[in-house]
């Protein structure tokens, strides 16, 4: 599965937004109401900052579960892993996917090479040759 650089970046800012969102908006929030603030309660004054919240927290959902699906798909297709890391990464980015995908993201979307390896593979075999000589 081969992946483009400006798809890599794309990929790890919305892997990265859902523990923002969480840590920016949500925790605060909570904060706030433990305090004895009042959150804007869903009422006629208050549409603009009901269809935000719920715009945004919509919309974070969608795009956690799509990246979620996502790694799955590149785990299992596209990553050169032996049977048990793939069975350990399955079960963590199933577990925490909020904490996991990010992480996955960097480490085998983020730094993995864009054809799949072939240049990588090519580099060591020079490699190989010159140490040969």
């Amino acid at each position: 599965m081969v992946v483009t650089v400006r798809k890599k970046w794309w990929l790890a800012l919305a892997a990265a937004w859902p523990i923002t969102y969480l840590f920016l908006l949500l925790f605060p929030l909570r904060w706030l109401a433990s305090l004895g603030y009042p959150i804007p309660a869903p009422g006629p004054r208050d549409r603009v900052w009901t269809a935000t919240v719920l715009t945004l927290h919509g919309g974070t959902i969608v795009l956690a579960w799509a990246i979620l699906m996502f790694c799955l798909v590149y785990l299992l297709r596209g990553v050169q892993l032996g049977a048990l890391q793939k069975a350990m990464w399955c079960v963590l980015l199933i577990a925490a996917p909020i904490i996991t995908t990010p992480v996955f993201v960097w480490l085998h979307v983020q730094t993995a090479d864009g054809d799949g390896g072939v240049r990588a593979r090519r580099a060591a075999e020079q490699r190989d040759e010159a140490d040969e000589r």
